[in-house]
Protein backbone atom coordinates (compact mmCIF):
# COMPACT_ATOMS: atom_id res chain seq x y z
CA UNK A 1 0.00 0.00 0.00
CA UNK A 2 1.81 3.00 -1.23
CA UNK A 3 1.67 6.50 0.20
CA UNK A 4 -0.70 8.41 -2.83
CA UNK A 5 1.64 11.62 -2.11
CA UNK A 6 5.30 10.58 -2.75
CA UNK A 7 5.93 10.72 -6.49
CA UNK A 8 8.54 9.08 -8.24
CA UNK A 9 8.75 6.25 -11.41
CA UNK A 10 7.53 3.36 -11.03
CA UNK A 11 9.34 2.03 -13.63
CA UNK A 12 12.03 -0.43 -12.52
CA UNK A 13 13.08 -1.05 -15.95
CA UNK A 14 13.97 1.34 -18.62
CA UNK A 15 14.21 4.27 -16.10
CA UNK A 16 16.61 6.24 -18.15
CA UNK A 17 14.46 6.26 -20.87
CA UNK A 18 13.44 10.24 -21.44
CA UNK A 19 9.73 9.47 -22.08
CA UNK A 20 9.75 7.38 -18.80
CA UNK A 21 11.51 10.51 -16.67
CA UNK A 22 8.82 13.11 -18.83
CA UNK A 23 6.04 10.95 -16.94
CA UNK A 24 7.97 9.62 -13.87
CA UNK A 25 6.02 12.58 -11.27
CA UNK A 26 2.43 11.22 -12.22
CA UNK A 27 3.46 7.72 -10.55
CA UNK A 28 3.26 6.85 -6.73
CA UNK A 29 6.36 5.89 -5.01
CA UNK A 30 5.92 2.31 -3.68
CA UNK A 31 8.36 3.19 -0.56
CA UNK A 32 7.24 -0.40 0.35
CA UNK A 33 4.77 -2.13 -1.21
CA UNK A 34 4.15 -5.40 1.89
CA UNK A 35 3.40 -2.11 4.27
CA UNK A 36 0.27 -0.50 4.12
CA UNK A 37 -0.14 3.02 3.28
CA UNK A 38 -1.13 4.81 6.21
CA UNK A 39 1.72 2.68 8.58
CA UNK A 40 4.85 3.87 8.67
CA UNK A 41 7.33 1.13 6.90
CA UNK A 42 10.44 -0.82 9.11
CA UNK A 43 13.37 0.56 8.58
CA UNK A 44 14.58 -2.68 6.44
CA UNK A 45 12.45 -0.89 3.83
CA UNK A 46 14.95 1.67 3.10
CA UNK A 47 16.90 -1.26 1.27
CA UNK A 48 13.88 -2.64 -0.81
CA UNK A 49 14.15 -2.78 -4.71
CA UNK A 50 11.32 -3.35 -6.90
CA UNK A 51 11.14 -5.63 -9.21
CA UNK A 52 11.81 -5.04 -12.83
CA UNK A 53 7.86 -4.58 -14.75
CA UNK A 54 7.17 -6.89 -17.64
CA UNK A 55 7.96 -4.24 -21.08
CA UNK A 56 4.38 -5.82 -22.01
CA UNK A 57 2.00 -4.00 -19.40
CA UNK A 58 4.90 -0.65 -19.34
CA UNK A 59 2.77 2.32 -20.11
CA UNK A 60 2.69 3.81 -23.23
CA UNK A 61 3.94 7.22 -23.89
CA UNK A 62 2.04 9.49 -26.34
CA UNK A 63 3.46 12.97 -26.72
CA UNK A 64 3.64 14.67 -23.42
CA UNK A 65 1.12 12.04 -21.75
CA UNK A 66 0.69 8.63 -21.04
CA UNK A 67 -1.34 5.62 -20.78
CA UNK A 68 -1.63 2.72 -18.45
CA UNK A 69 -1.66 -0.85 -20.30
CA UNK A 70 -3.51 -3.63 -18.60
CA UNK A 71 -1.28 -6.53 -19.69
CA UNK A 72 -3.75 -8.82 -20.49
CA UNK A 73 -2.95 -11.75 -22.66
CA UNK A 74 -3.15 -15.44 -23.06
CA UNK A 75 -0.64 -17.94 -20.82
CA UNK A 76 -0.15 -21.15 -20.74
CA UNK A 77 -2.04 -22.69 -17.81
CA UNK A 78 0.92 -23.82 -16.00
CA UNK A 79 1.86 -19.80 -15.59
CA UNK A 80 -1.56 -19.29 -15.00
CA UNK A 81 -0.70 -17.84 -11.20
CA UNK A 82 3.14 -17.59 -11.41
CA UNK A 83 5.52 -17.68 -8.11
CA UNK A 84 8.14 -15.31 -7.39
CA UNK A 85 10.65 -13.29 -5.75
CA UNK A 86 7.82 -11.39 -3.94
CA UNK A 87 5.04 -14.38 -3.63
CA UNK A 88 5.29 -14.73 0.14
CA UNK A 89 6.05 -11.03 0.94
CA UNK A 90 2.56 -10.39 -0.83
CA UNK A 91 0.84 -13.61 1.23
CA UNK A 92 2.33 -12.04 3.96
CA UNK A 93 0.49 -8.98 3.43
CA UNK A 94 -2.36 -10.33 2.98
CA UNK A 95 -2.91 -12.17 5.98
CA UNK A 96 -2.39 -9.17 7.91
CA UNK A 97 -5.17 -7.11 6.19
CA UNK A 98 -7.07 -10.15 6.04
CA UNK A 99 -6.69 -10.31 9.93
CA UNK A 100 -6.91 -6.43 11.06
CA UNK A 101 -8.48 -4.94 8.11
CA UNK A 102 -10.85 -7.40 6.71
CA UNK A 103 -14.37 -5.43 5.54
CA UNK A 104 -11.81 -3.11 3.84
CA UNK A 105 -10.63 -6.01 1.60
CA UNK A 106 -12.96 -9.08 1.25
CA UNK A 107 -16.82 -7.97 -0.52
CA UNK A 108 -19.86 -10.33 -0.83
CA UNK A 109 -22.79 -9.50 -2.61
CA UNK A 110 -26.03 -10.95 -1.86
CA UNK A 111 -26.21 -14.65 -3.96
CA UNK A 112 -22.44 -14.41 -4.13
CA UNK A 113 -21.25 -17.27 -2.10
CA UNK A 114 -21.61 -19.71 -4.71
CA UNK A 115 -19.08 -18.31 -7.30
CA UNK A 116 -17.31 -17.29 -4.46
CA UNK A 117 -16.89 -20.88 -3.70
CA UNK A 118 -16.41 -22.09 -7.23
CA UNK A 119 -13.85 -19.35 -7.74
CA UNK A 120 -11.72 -20.52 -5.13
CA UNK A 121 -11.89 -24.07 -5.82
CA UNK A 122 -10.61 -23.64 -9.07
CA UNK A 123 -7.88 -21.44 -7.53
CA UNK A 124 -7.12 -24.36 -5.07
CA UNK A 125 -7.64 -27.33 -7.47
CA UNK A 126 -5.12 -25.42 -9.74
CA UNK A 127 -2.52 -25.03 -6.54
CA UNK A 128 -3.19 -28.89 -5.46
CA UNK A 129 -4.55 -27.75 -2.08
CA UNK A 130 -7.94 -29.01 -0.55
CA UNK A 131 -10.01 -25.75 0.65
CA UNK A 132 -11.56 -26.73 4.29
CA UNK A 133 -13.84 -23.34 3.80
CA UNK A 134 -17.13 -22.53 1.74
CA UNK A 135 -18.36 -19.39 0.36
CA UNK A 136 -16.62 -16.29 0.65
CA UNK A 137 -14.26 -17.66 3.26
CA UNK A 138 -13.03 -20.02 0.84
CA UNK A 139 -12.28 -17.48 -1.65
CA UNK A 140 -10.64 -16.27 1.06
CA UNK A 141 -8.55 -19.00 2.11
CA UNK A 142 -7.76 -19.54 -1.33
CA UNK A 143 -6.44 -15.60 -1.90
CA UNK A 144 -3.79 -17.19 0.00
CA UNK A 145 -2.37 -19.77 -1.87
CA UNK A 146 -1.44 -17.02 -4.41
CA UNK A 147 -0.28 -13.73 -4.51
CA UNK A 148 -2.66 -12.16 -7.02
CA UNK A 149 -6.30 -11.09 -5.46
CA UNK A 150 -8.90 -12.95 -6.72
CA UNK A 151 -12.57 -10.97 -7.89
CA UNK A 152 -15.40 -12.91 -9.13
CA UNK A 153 -17.42 -11.76 -11.89
CA UNK A 154 -21.28 -13.21 -11.71
CA UNK A 155 -23.69 -12.81 -15.07
CA UNK A 156 -26.66 -11.16 -13.43
CA UNK A 157 -29.80 -10.43 -15.78
CA UNK A 158 -30.75 -6.87 -15.82
CA UNK A 159 -34.43 -5.56 -15.73
CA UNK A 160 -34.78 -5.33 -19.16
CA UNK A 161 -33.51 -9.40 -19.47
CA UNK A 162 -29.61 -8.20 -20.78
CA UNK A 163 -27.43 -10.57 -19.33
CA UNK A 164 -24.38 -8.41 -17.32
CA UNK A 165 -21.13 -9.57 -15.53
CA UNK A 166 -21.28 -8.04 -12.24
CA UNK A 167 -18.30 -8.01 -9.43
CA UNK A 168 -20.23 -9.87 -6.82
CA UNK A 169 -17.95 -11.60 -4.58
CA UNK A 170 -13.56 -10.60 -3.91
CA UNK A 171 -11.04 -10.62 -2.09
CA UNK A 172 -8.38 -7.72 -3.38
CA UNK A 173 -5.47 -6.37 -0.97
CA UNK A 174 -3.51 -4.99 -3.48
CA UNK A 175 -5.69 -2.31 -5.21
CA UNK A 176 -4.05 -0.04 -7.43
CA UNK A 177 -5.27 3.71 -6.37
CA UNK A 178 -9.12 2.57 -5.33
CA UNK A 179 -11.34 0.76 -3.03
CA UNK A 180 -13.03 -2.40 -3.39
CA UNK A 181 -16.02 -0.97 -1.70
CA UNK A 182 -16.59 1.65 -4.69
CA UNK A 183 -16.63 -1.27 -7.26
CA UNK A 184 -19.19 -4.00 -5.88
CA UNK A 185 -22.08 -4.80 -8.26
CA UNK A 186 -20.54 -3.24 -11.09
CA UNK A 187 -19.96 -4.28 -14.16
CA UNK A 188 -16.43 -4.05 -16.07
CA UNK A 189 -16.72 -1.01 -17.94
CA UNK A 190 -18.27 0.87 -14.51
CA UNK A 191 -15.39 -0.87 -12.68
CA UNK A 192 -12.27 0.28 -15.25
CA UNK A 193 -14.09 3.84 -15.16
CA UNK A 194 -11.55 6.35 -14.51
CA UNK A 195 -12.44 7.09 -10.72
CA UNK A 196 -11.24 10.41 -8.64
CA UNK A 197 -10.51 8.84 -5.41
CA UNK A 198 -6.83 7.47 -5.06
CA UNK A 199 -6.58 4.89 -1.92
CA UNK A 200 -5.04 1.58 -1.04
CA UNK A 201 -2.11 -0.33 -2.59
CA UNK A 202 -0.44 -1.88 -5.33
CA UNK A 203 -0.30 -5.30 -7.07
CA UNK A 204 -3.47 -6.42 -8.55
CA UNK A 205 -4.09 -8.62 -10.70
Amino acid sequence: MPSQFVLTAAFACRRSDESIIRVAGLHVLHRHPFTPFDETPSSEAASFVAMPIPEQILPQVIGENFRHRLGTFPVEISNWLSRDAETELTINLKKKLLSTRRDEVVALRPGGDDVAQEAAQIVSQWAGVELASTGIDALVEASLLVADDLAVLQPVKSQDGAEQMLLTAAVVCCPSRWMLSEKMGQDMLAIHAPGVTPKLNSRST
